[in-house]
């Protein structure tokens, strides 16, 4: 989104106005002024988390509008960092991304990006994709929609990193950073000199056997540079390190200046007037405790004008100072002693006198690290670093957009399926196989009726959806139940594909999690015929057949086999290798006479298998006391006595029953008949 056009109307009607010099027309002006600034900023948050380590280090507003973003991220083939490059919107929409991948599958890091004048983007940081030594050198340029015109390493055996970038005037490039590469002495600043294509013209080393590296380059009138970080200073330490070049890298002048304890300079800035300045962190001990945020300006010449110390008591420090419009600073960095309980971005705007006018502080309860920031054509300020507050893919890179005095108004909104808790991971064959799943809101704002939508893929395929009916707060972990119910009667491995439908404002969403889920078969029991006959000289022997882990009679015997000798019910439930269980009943009759009731009463039962109603039949040559219904627990569901068969009912009513299978036991003078029934 660009600056809309009443933002030019307001800048040619206050033009106007202060001509004519009118005080009321300026009083309607303030306070147009007003209501036009809040309602033309925009404010959002932005997480791009992909697997553990995700973060930006740079932001650009871009001249055609919206905003480009460098740094790095796991989203790799391999266990290993990539380059990581995202072009937005001015209301934070994706418009690409890119993911640079190494020839070698190493690393590659990227600290700095600027605009480059063809309208495309310049790229420095680290990689270990050359070969050459540990780290090396690393820069590239790409066009305006993110193809990459050259890329080039520079770097020898030891240890080489390019820390800034800036284009200069020839249509080049000059990089810094700093070299343990022969001829650097131990840790040398060097600065750069590429042509236009990336080929290096020349490069020099800074530094005096001690430990010397630069984190900023600033292009200078004469077509010189002045370089600056941190350098070993004698009895002082580590201080601010400051070099003057000319234009083919000559030395000019070198400061070193500080504290008694460690300082250092990560950005820096040149004003109108010729001087400089400079941003980083301190130790010195006259500050507020710990590593201290500074902002100091220096003459042309590197002596310091002022200093101011920000901070608190525990480690704070600045990456980057850019000029705002009302020739303030805004400072970026990290915060330990302000915000929640863990270090929080870090945001400071101050006058042009480095006097704070406001402070705020981003990200959460966990690990938070602000890099770059830049004032935005609507006048308020975007902010990139990376965020372990949110989510669960460890660092995410975290974007802020903010308004003029740093607020977010539309917070981050980021709510996913974090667990499938049933079915478990492993689970037996069923056909009533309920579904629940954990949703967790892991951003800022509550998230009502959240929807959940499940494909399911394995021996079946199934697709179910529901809806959490309420709200879920921020760091709420809730239980939704599926009301439908799956089923699951087919052995195989079967994938839960489970997504949150709600618009996240994560790149990529993160609304989904994906589960398998294991089905082991029933275990295959016969004990035989439903019903059995057998006399006193010959006893029932029942056999549940081998290979179960474990058996469990209704007569409370656990062995393969026993031995029945009265007339009864028996049920065996067996339990397999896998924990599976499966049970069977046989009815048990003991003959004292006629060992052919069953053909005598000529008993019918249909339909079998029955949806719950079922109807009888008999050849009425036997006379029929009594029904029985009896479930595979032995439990009597149904009771009816007869004085004679014209007393049998037509049909029974079982539909109120569980599905399952149940025994109709019917007794005669003779004795006992049994039918197996199935209700589904």
């Amino acid at each position: 989104m660009d600056k809309p056009a009443s933002g030019r109307f307001v800048h040619l009607f206050l033009t106007s106005l202060f001509m004519k010099k009118e005080a009321f027309s300026l009083l309607f002006l303030f306070c147009l002024l007003l209501a036009f600034s809040a309602d033309s900023q925009i404010t959002w948050e932005k997480l791009f988390s992909k697997k553990s380590t995700d973060a930006f280090r740079c932001v650009i507003e871009v001249p055609t509008g919206g905003y480009l973003i460098a740094g790095y991220t796991a989203d790799s083939t391999v266990s290993d960092t990539d380059a990581f490059v995202v072009r937005m919107r001015t209301a934070g929409d994706t418009i690409w991304k890119k993911r640079i991948n190494g020839p070698n599958n190493g690393k590659e890091v990227l600290y700095k990006v600027i605009n480059t004048s063809d309208g495309g983007f310049a790229f420095c940081g680290y990689s270990t994709n050359n070969g050459a030594g540990n780290d090396d050198a690393y820069f590239l340029k790409m066009d305006s929609v993110g193809n990459i015109e050259w890329l080039n390493y520079w770097g020898g055996a030891g240890k080489d990193r390019a820390q800034d970038i800036i284009q200069t005037p020839d249509g080049g490039y000059a990089i810094t950073g700093y070299s343990t590469t022969s001829p650097a002495l131990y840790y040398d600043a060097f600065i750069l000199k590429l042509n236009a294509t990336g080929d290096t013209l020349w490069s020099k080393f800074y530094g005096g056997g001690g430990f010397e590296d630069a984190n900023a380059i600033v292009l200078m009138p004469d077509n010189g540079f002045i370089i600056g970080g941190q350098g070993t200073n004698g009895a002082n330490g580590l201080d601010m390190f400051l070099t003057r070049t000319n234009e083919t890298g000559d030395t000019l002048w070198t400061k070193k200046f500080g504290s008694l304890a460690t300082d250092n300079i990560e950005n820096i800035l040149r004003l109108s007037d010729g001087s400089f300045i400079l941003t980083g962190g301190t130790d010195d001990p006259v500050g507020f405790g710990g590593n201290d945020g500074i902002l100091v300006k220096v003459d042309s010449s590197g002596n310091t004008l002022w200093s101011k110390i920000y901070g608190g008591n525990s480690q704070d420090d600045f990456h980057q100072v850019y000029r705002t419009t009302d020739n303030g600073y805004i400072l970026s960095g990290t915060s330990r002693s302000s915000g929640l309980l863990e270090p929080n971005m870090w945001l400071v705007k101050t006058d042009e006198n480095g006097d704070s006018l406001w402070s705020q502080t981003y990200g959460g309860d966990n690990h938070d690290h602000g890099y770059g920031a830049v004032q935005t054509l609507d006048g308020g300020y975007i902010f990139v670093g990376y965020s372990s507050s949110f989510g669960f893919n460890g660092e995410d890179a975290y974007i802020v957009k903010t308004d003029s005095l740093g607020n977010i108004y539309n917070t981050l909104t980021y709510i996913s399926v974090t667990a499938l808790t049933n079915p478990p991971p492993t689970l037996c064959a069923s056909s009533n196989v309920q579904v629940k799943v954990v949703i967790r809101n892991f951003g800022r704002n509550p998230v009502p009726n959240v929807p959940v939508n499940i494909e399911i893929t394995g021996p079946n395929n199934l697709t179910i959806n529901e809806t959490y009916n309420g709200i879920v707060n921020p760091g709420d972990l809730d239980t939704l139940t599926f009301l439908t119910r799956i089923d699951l009667s087919q052995a195989g491995n079967y994938t839960f594909n489970c997504v949150s439908a709600n618009l996240n404002n994560v790149c990529p969403p993160n609304n989904n999690f994906t589960a398998t889920r294991t089905v082991f078969s029933l275990p295959v029991l016969d004990l035989g015929p439903d019903t059995i006959n057998f006399t006193q000289q010959a006893p029932a022997l029942l056999d549940a057949g081998s290979g179960f882990s474990s058996y469990l009679w209704s007569t409370g015997e656990t062995t393969q086999t026993i031995t029945v000798t009265a007339t009864s019910l028996i049920n065996v439930r067996v339990t397999d290798s896998n924990g599976c269980q499966a049970s069977d009943t046989i009815y048990a009759n003991e003959l004292v006479g006629i060992d052919d009731i069953s053909a005598q009463l000529g008993l019918k039962i249909y339909p079998n298998p029955s949806s719950g109603v079922i109807f009888f039949q008999t050849e009425k040559s036997v006379l029929l006391n009594s029904i029985e219904i009896l479930n595979m627990l032995g439990q009597s569901i149904y009771s009816n006595s007869f004085l004679n068969n014209n007393q049998i009912p037509n049909s029974i009513d079982l539909s109120s029953q569980e599905k399952g299978v149940y025994f109709l036991l019917a007794k005669t003078p003779l004795g006992s008949v049994t039918k197996r029934i199935v209700i589904q």
